[in-house]
């Protein structure tokens, strides 16, 4: 064995000892501390002297056996209630462990946690803490910070959760409450990083995300401490299909996003989410949109991480969709419930048509009625919705503004475009929910394209002709005209029968001439004297 090595053996056994008896005299921790330091800072310095130190099995098994004494041994929990003068002293030999530790920790992962020390870390801190004479001084806050970097180490690559050790996890999770005026990010960063690695295992997450104190961690330190004070996140919270290559999110934003992306693949994670709505809506707006954040703005997903994000998703969606069936059919025009569900079914649906490319989304909408539901919602929103065009002149001034209803009829009743259209401001109210249809369109031609079967599925759940109504400049849902001609392109591509229909339309005026040579179509007369459509595309070649 190497000399180094055991020379830091037999310091860690005074440091055994001197957990164990809780000695009277300071000048023993002093001695002890001042043996210790110089392994503490080579360990730090110099990457070959921690990898021999941290690749020893006795130098990990000699610090487990100080964390034991602290645990174990009566004489050292009353030792500092009836010598309260030597508390400074000791806590400083115990963060000279962790510090170690947390040096070692850089080099190896695997014997610590062959050692199963992860849960004694936690324990020890706990057990600590717990005493009356330890108070949130600024030693037990550096004690804090060094367990859980030390913890965020040993974690990387292995996590092992013992359900037993459950609150005392969430009890060192939620210790920096205890002394809010002291939560800086010197404790949050090491605190979310953990809880990262912590989340990377399905068996924490299940009962993580049952837990009491879970509000406590995750609204009052996460959301309130670090991403309202330390994070921008909040302040994009309010803009839709947020863009990360023209949005700089800061590190930090990215550290929270990337957590939340954990929770949102996680299958126990749904539950959660739908009871929170039920005693928190404050809290679940939050995270409902650092989700959509989270998810509108990465590409890869795999399908167990689809399948469960859809699980909570398309559940909200249809909640939401129903509360807004009844919010229409009860005639209501409250702009405070309006806004709640329309920010509730914009998120769902801004979601789903960022993930409705992958075969394995399309598949899960068609399993769960996904297409009759959406037509349904197309149907109320277009029955109930106000048509809205601003009109500016050059300089960009309002000069005149147009409303109408489905059927292009001018809209004069002034209560109702008074509960629809902020006057003051020029701009749409939640009560006319804005962009919906055209999110909505969207999904609908990503489900059709080259898929006959959903074509004429569409056509019998009559939402062929909702798309073609669309297919006019709205400001209400900017861009839903250029997205309705696509998805009746779509849904006209080697469909004799959608084509067929269309062309009846045609016929009786219905449809505008304009829209069917956007789709690329032109209206023929057929060798048997009926009405139908022919691809340009296919005239020309």
């Amino acid at each position: 064995m190497p000399t180094d090595i055991k020379t830091l053996l037999g310091i860690l056994n005074k440091f055994e000892i001197l957990f164990s008896e809780v000695p009277e005299s300071v000048s023993t921790y002093q001695a002890s501390l001042n043996e210790i330091n110089s392994f503490v800072i080579s360990c730090a310095q110099d990457e070959k002297f921690r990898d021999e130190l941290a690749n020893s099995e006795h130098v990990w098994r000699s610090s487990k056996a100080c964390f034991e004494k602290i645990l174990l041994n009566e004489k050292s929990l009353s030792g500092l209630s009836k010598f309260e003068g030597i508390h400074f002293w000791y806590m400083r030999s115990y963060r000279a462990i962790l510090v170690l530790l947390r040096n070692l920790s850089v080099s190896n992962q695997k014997i610590p946690n062959d050692l199963l020390l992860q849960n004694m870390i936690i324990k020890t801190f706990i057990t600590i803490i717990s005493r009356e004479t330890v108070k949130f001084d600024e030693m037990t806050t550096t004690c804090y910070i060094n367990t859980l970097t030390l913890l965020h180490n040993i974690t990387k690559t292995f996590i092992i959760f013992d359900k037993s050790v459950l609150d005392q996890t969430m009890a060192l999770l939620e210790y920096p409450l205890h002394n809010p005026n002291n939560i800086s990010e010197p404790i949050l960063f090491p605190f979310i990083l953990t809880l990262i690695n912590y989340s990377q295992n399905d068996d924490f997450l299940y009962y993580f995300f049952k837990h009491e104190k879970i509000g406590l961690v995750l609204n009052n330190l996460l959301m309130q401490n670090l991403i309202l004070n330390h994070s921008t996140l909040f302040s994009k919270l309010d803009i839709t299909n947020i863009d990360e290559s023209k949005i700089e999110l800061s590190e930090v934003d990215k550290i929270v996003l990337k957590l939340f992306k954990i929770f949102a693949c996680n299958e126990s994670f749904a539950s959660y989410l739908l009871e929170l709505e039920i005693y928190s809506k404050d809290l679940f707006f939050k995270i409902f949109k650092i989700l959509q954040i989270v998810i509108t703005n990465t590409s890869t997903w795999d399908k167990f991480q689809l399948t469960n994000i859809m699980n909570w998703c398309y559940k909200i969606f249809i909640k939401v969709s129903n509360e807004i069936k009844t919010y229409f059919s009860n005639n209501l025009q409250s702009i405070e419930v309006a806004k709640c569900m329309h920010d509730k079914i914009s998120i769902s649906l801004d979601i789903m048509s960022s993930l409705v490319h992958f075969e394995h989304v399309q598949k899960f909408l068609l399993s769960y009625n996904g297409l009759e539901e959406l037509i349904s919602l197309l149907e109320v929103f277009q029955n109930n919705l106000i048509r809205i065009n601003f009109f500016k002149d050059k300089d960009g001034k309002l000069k005149e503004l147009k409303s109408t209803n489905s059927m292009g009829a001018k809209i004069d009743n002034s209560k109702l475009l008074y509960s629809r259209i902020d006057y003051k401001t020029n701009t749409i109210l939640p009560t006319n929910f804005p962009e919906c249809k055209s999110i909505i369109i969207e999904i609908l031609t990503q489900l059709t394209y080259n898929k006959k079967e959903i074509q004429d599925k569409i056509r019998e759940l009559h939402g062929l002709q909702l798309v073609l109504s669309n297919c006019v400049i709205d400001d209400n849902d900017p861009f839903i005209k250029e997205r309705s001609i696509m998805c009746i392109r779509f849904l006209l591509q080697e469909n004799k029968d959608n084509q067929d229909f269309v062309a009846k339309l045609e016929a009786k005026k219905v449809v505008k001439d304009d829209v069917l040579d956007e789709a690329g179509y032109d209206v023929a007369i057929n060798k048997d004297g009926t009405i139908g459509l022919v691809n340009k595309s296919s005239q020309q070649n």
